[in-house]
Protein backbone atom coordinates (compact mmCIF):
# COMPACT_ATOMS: atom_id res chain seq x y z
CA UNK A 1 0.00 0.00 0.00
CA UNK A 2 1.44 3.35 -0.99
CA UNK A 3 0.04 6.91 -1.15
CA UNK A 4 -0.01 8.96 -3.89
CA UNK A 5 -2.60 11.44 -5.71
CA UNK A 6 -5.26 10.67 -7.76
CA UNK A 7 -3.30 11.62 -11.08
CA UNK A 8 -0.35 9.56 -10.03
CA UNK A 9 -2.60 6.80 -9.00
CA UNK A 10 -4.20 6.78 -12.33
CA UNK A 11 -0.46 6.61 -13.75
CA UNK A 12 0.64 3.66 -11.96
CA UNK A 13 -2.20 1.65 -12.02
CA UNK A 14 -2.11 2.60 -16.32
CA UNK A 15 1.61 1.13 -16.37
CA UNK A 16 0.98 -1.55 -14.70
CA UNK A 17 3.17 -0.17 -11.88
CA UNK A 18 0.05 -1.15 -9.39
CA UNK A 19 -3.09 -3.28 -8.78
CA UNK A 20 -5.69 -1.11 -8.08
CA UNK A 21 -6.03 2.29 -6.84
CA UNK A 22 -8.68 4.39 -4.64
CA UNK A 23 -9.22 7.69 -6.26
CA UNK A 24 -10.68 10.98 -4.83
CA UNK A 25 -12.81 13.62 -6.70
CA UNK A 26 -12.86 13.72 -10.64
CA UNK A 27 -9.55 12.38 -12.11
CA UNK A 28 -9.53 11.43 -15.81
CA UNK A 29 -9.61 7.55 -15.62
CA UNK A 30 -8.64 6.70 -19.32
CA UNK A 31 -9.46 3.17 -20.15
CA UNK A 32 -9.16 1.85 -16.32
CA UNK A 33 -12.49 0.09 -15.00
CA UNK A 34 -13.61 2.64 -11.89
CA UNK A 35 -15.96 1.44 -9.53
CA UNK A 36 -17.87 3.74 -6.99
CA UNK A 37 -16.68 3.07 -3.25
CA UNK A 38 -18.33 6.19 -1.41
CA UNK A 39 -18.71 10.21 -0.90
CA UNK A 40 -16.33 12.06 2.00
CA UNK A 41 -15.85 15.35 2.19
CA UNK A 42 -12.85 17.32 4.14
CA UNK A 43 -13.47 19.09 7.49
CA UNK A 44 -11.52 20.86 9.82
CA UNK A 45 -10.62 19.35 12.74
CA UNK A 46 -9.28 21.58 16.43
CA UNK A 47 -9.54 21.53 19.88
CA UNK A 48 -12.52 22.16 21.18
CA UNK A 49 -11.76 25.46 22.31
CA UNK A 50 -10.35 26.88 19.16
CA UNK A 51 -12.35 29.99 17.58
CA UNK A 52 -13.80 27.89 14.79
CA UNK A 53 -14.58 24.80 16.48
CA UNK A 54 -18.57 26.00 17.27
CA UNK A 55 -19.19 27.61 13.75
CA UNK A 56 -21.50 25.54 11.54
CA UNK A 57 -18.88 25.77 8.77
CA UNK A 58 -15.52 27.40 7.71
CA UNK A 59 -13.79 28.43 4.79
CA UNK A 60 -10.73 27.09 3.29
CA UNK A 61 -9.46 30.20 3.35
CA UNK A 62 -10.43 31.35 6.60
CA UNK A 63 -8.75 27.94 8.40
CA UNK A 64 -5.78 29.37 6.16
CA UNK A 65 -5.43 32.49 8.00
CA UNK A 66 -5.62 30.19 11.40
CA UNK A 67 -2.56 28.03 9.99
CA UNK A 68 -2.28 24.54 9.26
CA UNK A 69 -0.71 21.46 10.35
CA UNK A 70 0.14 19.30 7.21
CA UNK A 71 -0.47 15.37 6.63
CA UNK A 72 0.15 12.83 3.56
CA UNK A 73 -0.32 13.69 -0.09
CA UNK A 74 -3.31 16.14 0.97
CA UNK A 75 -0.68 18.85 1.50
CA UNK A 76 -0.09 19.00 -2.24
CA UNK A 77 -3.78 19.26 -3.23
CA UNK A 78 -4.51 21.73 -0.26
CA UNK A 79 -1.09 23.73 -1.37
CA UNK A 80 -2.92 23.72 -4.83
CA UNK A 81 -6.38 25.12 -3.61
CA UNK A 82 -4.51 27.83 -1.53
CA UNK A 83 -2.63 28.95 -4.95
CA UNK A 84 -5.89 29.46 -6.59
CA UNK A 85 -7.56 31.66 -3.92
CA UNK A 86 -4.38 33.68 -3.79
CA UNK A 87 -2.33 32.45 -0.27
CA UNK A 88 0.02 30.10 0.95
CA UNK A 89 -0.12 27.43 3.49
CA UNK A 90 1.47 28.35 6.37
CA UNK A 91 1.90 24.50 7.51
CA UNK A 92 4.17 23.72 10.89
CA UNK A 93 4.24 19.75 11.03
CA UNK A 94 4.15 17.04 8.69
CA UNK A 95 2.63 14.38 9.73
CA UNK A 96 2.04 10.75 8.23
CA UNK A 97 -1.24 10.08 9.51
CA UNK A 98 -4.85 11.72 9.70
CA UNK A 99 -5.15 10.51 12.91
CA UNK A 100 -1.44 12.03 14.03
CA UNK A 101 -3.59 15.36 12.46
CA UNK A 102 -6.15 15.08 14.91
CA UNK A 103 -4.18 13.68 17.91
CA UNK A 104 -2.36 17.42 17.06
CA UNK A 105 -5.75 19.09 16.89
CA UNK A 106 -6.56 17.95 20.18
CA UNK A 107 -3.88 18.99 22.01
CA UNK A 108 -4.29 22.79 20.73
CA UNK A 109 -1.37 22.35 18.63
CA UNK A 110 -2.60 23.38 15.53
CA UNK A 111 -5.24 22.74 12.82
CA UNK A 112 -6.12 20.07 10.24
CA UNK A 113 -7.95 19.13 6.93
CA UNK A 114 -8.71 15.55 7.17
CA UNK A 115 -11.71 13.43 5.44
CA UNK A 116 -14.86 13.83 7.43
CA UNK A 117 -14.47 9.73 7.89
CA UNK A 118 -11.11 9.78 9.38
CA UNK A 119 -12.33 12.29 12.00
CA UNK A 120 -15.78 11.10 13.11
CA UNK A 121 -14.10 8.13 13.85
CA UNK A 122 -11.19 10.48 15.77
CA UNK A 123 -14.11 11.94 17.34
CA UNK A 124 -14.85 9.11 19.33
CA UNK A 125 -11.89 8.73 21.47
CA UNK A 126 -10.51 12.47 21.01
CA UNK A 127 -11.60 15.96 22.21
CA UNK A 128 -11.83 17.26 18.45
CA UNK A 129 -13.96 19.60 16.97
CA UNK A 130 -14.75 18.74 13.72
CA UNK A 131 -16.12 21.33 11.40
CA UNK A 132 -17.22 21.20 7.59
CA UNK A 133 -15.53 22.73 4.96
CA UNK A 134 -17.84 25.13 3.25
CA UNK A 135 -15.77 25.00 0.14
CA UNK A 136 -17.85 22.85 -2.55
CA UNK A 137 -14.54 21.02 -3.27
CA UNK A 138 -14.39 20.05 0.05
CA UNK A 139 -17.19 17.51 -0.87
CA UNK A 140 -15.89 14.53 -3.27
CA UNK A 141 -16.25 10.81 -4.67
CA UNK A 142 -14.11 8.25 -3.71
CA UNK A 143 -13.62 5.88 -6.62
CA UNK A 144 -11.75 2.06 -6.76
CA UNK A 145 -10.25 1.88 -10.58
CA UNK A 146 -7.92 -0.99 -11.43
CA UNK A 147 -7.59 -2.21 -15.09
CA UNK A 148 -8.70 -5.89 -15.46
CA UNK A 149 -10.58 -7.31 -12.54
CA UNK A 150 -10.75 -10.92 -13.92
CA UNK A 151 -6.58 -10.73 -14.51
CA UNK A 152 -6.04 -9.84 -10.71
CA UNK A 153 -4.59 -12.61 -7.99
CA UNK A 154 -7.19 -13.87 -6.12
CA UNK A 155 -6.31 -12.39 -2.85
CA UNK A 156 -6.42 -8.79 -4.71
CA UNK A 157 -10.00 -9.62 -6.03
CA UNK A 158 -10.90 -10.30 -2.61
CA UNK A 159 -10.06 -7.12 -1.77
CA UNK A 160 -11.73 -5.55 -4.25
CA UNK A 161 -14.97 -7.58 -3.11
CA UNK A 162 -14.26 -6.35 0.57
CA UNK A 163 -14.06 -2.81 -0.76
CA UNK A 164 -17.24 -2.84 -2.61
CA UNK A 165 -19.37 -4.76 -0.19
CA UNK A 166 -18.12 -1.75 2.31
CA UNK A 167 -19.48 0.98 0.01
CA UNK A 168 -22.70 -1.10 -0.27
CA UNK A 169 -22.03 -1.24 -3.62
CA UNK A 170 -23.39 -4.93 -6.13
CA UNK A 171 -21.29 -7.60 -6.38
CA UNK A 172 -18.53 -7.79 -8.98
Amino acid sequence: VDEHTSDEIVGLVAEGAADLGILSGHVDTGALRVFPLRHDRFVLVTAPGHPLAGRAEVSFAEALDHGLDRASAVSRFLGERAARIGKRMRLRVRLRSFEAVCRLAECGLGLGIVPESTARRAARSAAIAVVPLSDPWASRDLTLCLRDLAALPGFTRDFVAHLRDGAGAPGI
